[in-house]
């Protein structure tokens, strides 16, 4: 979600919204070591220009 006026904006951004469970491969080569997933994190950035 995000907004815009004439000098600033916001921003609003949510990972994994629904705290669902998964597992990621731990390196690039895709062994066999797995990771949890972070759980829901969220970010606001607000800037203004003049």
């Amino acid at each position: 979600m995000n907004g815009y006026a004439e000098n600033y904006r916001i921003l609003l951004s949510v990972n994994n919204l629904f705290e669902e469970e998964y597992y990621t491969s731990a390196d690039l080569f895709d062994s066999v070591v797995v990771k949890p997933s972070e759980g829901r994190t969220g970010s606001v950035m607000f800037s203004y220009s003049f």
